[in-house]
């Protein structure tokens, strides 16, 4: 319970932001974690800015999300009811919610932070 923001926060410093990235948009590395199989696999880099939510980027997570079982996206996938949940890996064992629908940047994800992503 309690604001993600704050979650992050206390949960290490920010990662930091580099001048001059293109767009002040920044890279983010995404992981797909299967319950069913507790495999987790990498999903590819997703180029960000800090006002961004990742509901803005959902359907190319879904579609990478999908490609990473090694099949197509069921039709569920497409529509916006498709449950997502997302951590922030904040390094040894230590994730932190985020959520979907808050800027990246309020949530202290920053240049190089890893998402771990679930169905």
């Amino acid at each position: 319970d309690g604001d993600p923001a704050a979650a992050a926060a206390a949960a290490g410093p920010k990662a930091a932001r580099v001048d001059g990235w293109p767009s002040q948009r920044y890279p983010l590395l995404c992981r797909y974690f299967d319950r069913q199989s507790l495999h987790c696999s990498v999903l590819g880099v997703l180029l960000a800015s800090p006002e961004d939510a990742l509901l803005q980027h959902a359907g190319w997570l879904r579609k990478r999300m999908c490609s990473s079982r090694g099949g197509s996206c069921p039709p569920e996938a497409a529509s916006a009811g498709w449950p997502l949940s997302c951590c922030l890996d904040c390094g040894a064992g230590s994730l932190v919610p985020i959520r979907m629908d808050w800027p990246l940047g309020d949530q202290g994800v920053g240049f190089g932070c890893a998402l771990i992503l679930e169905d």
